[in-house]
């Protein structure tokens, strides 16, 4: 995990460079999981999955990237919710979009629920899940950013 600044400012005192670099490390990667909300799960097989993130004290910035394989499957109950990478999304929200295989655009927006994150298709007015917006097939993509507070 990235190493987080712990020496305190002032009131008044001047942000520096050097004080900005002591902040936190890059960005930092973590497997994100995709569930149902009832049950199941998303299995990636050769399709990928993959996040990353920075903090900044209890602030986290974190991208999901999902690429839909040949052998991905699913069999998640109801919507989507994607994992975060540290302790519990206390309050956030998320935007995006989904590839359908190169041919349409989905915007998507999300929130934090039950410590974790929940997309929702703008375009449809509906939660991403197994048919929504789309049915997943090879080569769809999903890339989102969330941004929330974590309470750890």
């Amino acid at each position: 995990m990235a190493t987080q600044y712990t020496a305190g400012l002032s009131s008044g005192d001047v942000l520096t460079a050097a004080t900005m670099n002591q902040l936190g490390a890059a960005t930092e990667t973590f497997t994100p999981t995709i569930v149902g909300n009832t049950s199941g799960s998303v299995t990636i097989g050769n399709g990928t999955l993959s996040g990353n993130y920075f903090r900044i004290q209890k602030l986290l910035v974190v991208t999901y990237t999902l690429i839909w394989g040949s052998t991905t499957t699913t069999n998640c109950v109801g919507l989507w919710l994607f994992s975060v990478p540290i302790g519990n999304a206390t309050r956030g929200n998320a935007f995006g979009r989904i590839l359908d295989a190169g041919n349409t655009y989905y915007r998507v927006t999300g929130l934090a629920s039950s410590n974790k994150m929940i997309l929702q298709a703008t375009d449809t007015g509906s939660e991403v899940q197994n048919t929504v917006p789309m049915t997943w097939a090879n080569g769809d993509v999903l890339t989102c950013t969330f941004v929330y507070e974590t309470s750890a």
